[in-house]
């Protein structure tokens, strides 16, 4: 999984999860919020500066929901270190097929 933080509203209700990435301490996050903002949808994408601990990317989006209020409609912190790594694997992975063809 390399979502760490996910807020939605679902049916009305403000809801959270939240995933602890036990194996390391720090990880390079990206933060993308949807908002409604009069009637339409706008997605604002804020990536970390530096490697951030789980609790600090919590924090993070604590500030970021009480920032956009009920315009907030959606709200990942997504673990870029697991999303760049599969994505190599994948990559790798039709390499590799390609190659015994």
């Amino acid at each position: 999984m390399s979502a760490v933080y996910h807020y939605y509203l679902h049916e009305g209700q403000k809801k959270h999860r939240s995933w602890n990435p036990l194996h390391k301490e720090k990880f390079n996050a990206l933060v993308k919020c949807y908002l409604k903002d009069k009637g339409k949808l706008k997605t604002i994408v804020i990536q970390s500066k530096s490697p951030a601990t789980f609790h600090q990317c919590c924090r993070q989006a604590e500030k970021l929901k009480q920032s956009y209020g009920s315009d907030l409609q959606q709200l990942f912190v997504w673990d870029m270190d697991e999303v760049n790594e599969a994505k190599r694997r994948y990559d790798e992975g039709k390499v590799l097929q390609w190659a015994h063809q």
